[in-house]
């Protein structure tokens, strides 16, 4: 294989792969959609930009933890935590909401110490619940996979009497989505789209150069 047929494979490839690393979030921009939690909960049955205010939070009821390796050695560590959160003032929406952010982390579950020291005082009245007021930017995605979190979920559900009607199908992944999925996009789909042409014209061009080759 000629070195230039090589090169031109893998900048094909590697634009393949940063478009599609891209595109879905470049399309949620794009769209626009965008739904809060006061909204219902079969708003959050498909993927969309997410924002609103949380008023109410249980967790982290999971953890992920995540180990990147280079060469046998680790060379970062990423815990994930996940919640179960609401707008009890003007929504009736309960959804898991996950984040590595550790000040996000730490404000949620200092919000969900106090609503679980309220949830379990018996002689609480309603008017004396935690006053919560977390401002949050994200996307819809889907559940985390996995057996272990499905029973840690359905645990967190069963203390709060929740149904699976009163949850919403997919996640809140926190984080604002920034300009960096479109560049990474487009600079995906215009190397993808490069390399596949070189390929063409390249193979078009040996063709041409092996029939003259022929007809001497």
């Amino acid at each position: 294989m000629k070195l230039r047929t090589r090169i031109l494979m893998i900048v094909a490839i590697l634009g393949a792969v940063l478009f599609a690393m891209g595109i879905g979030n470049t399309l949620l921009l794009i769209k626009g959609d965008t739904v809060d939690l006061t909204d219902p909960v079969s708003s959050f049955d498909d993927t969309a930009l997410c924002q609103g205010k949380i008023d109410f939070v249980i967790g982290p009821f999971a953890t992920l933890e995540e180990t990147r390796k280079r060469y046998g050695v680790t060379t970062s560590k990423t815990e994930t935590d996940f919640f179960l959160v609401s707008n009890l003032e003007e929504g009736t929406a309960f959804v898991v909401f996950s984040t590595g952010n550790k000040e996000m982390r730490e404000k949620l579950t200092n919000a969900s110490e106090k609503w679980e020291k309220f949830l379990e005082d018996e002689s609480a009245a309603n008017d004396e619940a935690p006053y919560v007021d977390i401002d949050f930017k994200g996307r819809l995605s889907k559940q985390y996979d996995d057996d272990d979190f499905d029973g840690y979920y359905n645990d967190v559900k069963n203390y709060l009497s929740l149904s699976a009607s009163d949850c919403g199908k997919m996640r809140i992944v926190d984080g604002e989505l920034s300009s960096f999925y479109p560049i990474t996009t487009v600079a995906g789909g215009v190397a993808m789209l490069a390399g596949i042409i070189g390929l063409i014209l390249g193979a078009v061009s040996d063709k041409k150069k092996k029939q003259q080759e022929e007809l001497w």
